[in-house]
C-alpha cells in the first residue's frame, strides 16, 4: 500500500495533524494550510482536535445509502465532466475550489476514463464502521466540531451526544453541506484558526 502524505508550513511551526475521510484526500487541506495556517507545520499527535463535519456515527440508513452508491463504477470521459458532476451533486460548492482540487484526486484508467482515486470496496467497508458509535469517551483533547448546516452526516442528535460526552467541545455550524472546505471555506478556516489560537499552550 502506498501512503500519501502532504506537508505544508515551516518545519519549526506548531505541529498540526490533518486526517481526511475515506473518499477524500490530503490535498483538501492545502488551501487552509497555505492561506490561513502559516504559523503551523501542517501534516497528515494530538493536543487539540478539529472535526470537520466528521463521518462518525453516521445514521445507519445514510451509511447504507452511501455504501450502495459507492459500489457504482463512476467514471468520466474528461476531468471537466467529473467537475461538472461533482458540482451538480453539491450546488453550494465553490466552482473554482472544486475545479482546482478535484483533478488532483482523479486518475486515468486503462479504459481512458477518469475515476476518483480510492478503492470502492474500502469505502463500502468504511461506511459500516462509520455507523458504529465512536469512542468519544477516550477523547481528552479540546475539540472543535465544525458541521455543515445542511449536512445529513452530522445530525443535531450527534452534535448533542458529542457535546455531552466530550469534556471540552466547541461547535461551529457553517453554511452548506458535508464538504465544509468547499461550501464554506472562509467560515470554516476562521473557526479553525480561532480555535487553534485559543488552544495555544
Amino acid at each position: 500500500m502506498r501512503l500519501h502524505v502532504h506537508d505544508w508550513g515551516p518545519a519549526a511551526g506548531r505541529p498540526l495533524f490533518c486526517l481526511h475521510g475515506v473518499t477524500s484526500w490530503g490535498g483538501r487541506f492545502r488551501r487552509l494550510a497555505e492561506e490561513r495556517l502559516g504559523a503551523f507545520h501542517v501534516f497528515e499527535r494530538v493536543r487539540s482536535l478539529v472535526l470537520l463535519d466528521p463521518a462518525v456515527w453516521v445514521p445507519p440508513p445514510v451509511a447504507l445509502e452511501r455504501a450502495e452508491l459507492s459500489r457504482r463504477d463512476e467514471s468520466y470521459a474528461s476531468v471537466g465532466e467529473a467537475v461538472d458532476a461533482r458540482l451538480a451533486g453539491n450546488p453550494l460548492a465553490n466552482r473554482r475550489l472544486v475545479a482546482e482540487e478535484l483533478p488532483q484526486h482523479l486518475h486515468l484508467g486503462d479504459d481512458g476514463r477518469w475515476r476518483a482515486r480510492f478503492a470502492r470496496s474500502a469505502v463500502v467497508a468504511a461506511y459500516g464502521e462509520m455507523a458504529k458509535p465512536p469512542p468519544l469517551d477516550r477523547v481528552a483533547a479540546p475539540t472543535l466540531l465544525v458541521r455543515g448546516r445542511d449536512s445529513e452526516v452530522v445530525p443535531d442528535a450527534l452534535v448533542d451526544i458529542v457535546c455531552e460526552t466530550l469534556a471540552d467541545c466547541e461547535v461551529v455550524t457553517v453554511p452548506g453541506g458535508h464538504i465544509v472546505m468547499w461550501d464554506a471555506f472562509d467560515e470554516t478556516a476562521s473557526a479553525v484558526l480561532a480555535f487553534l489560537e485559543d488552544s495555544r499552550p
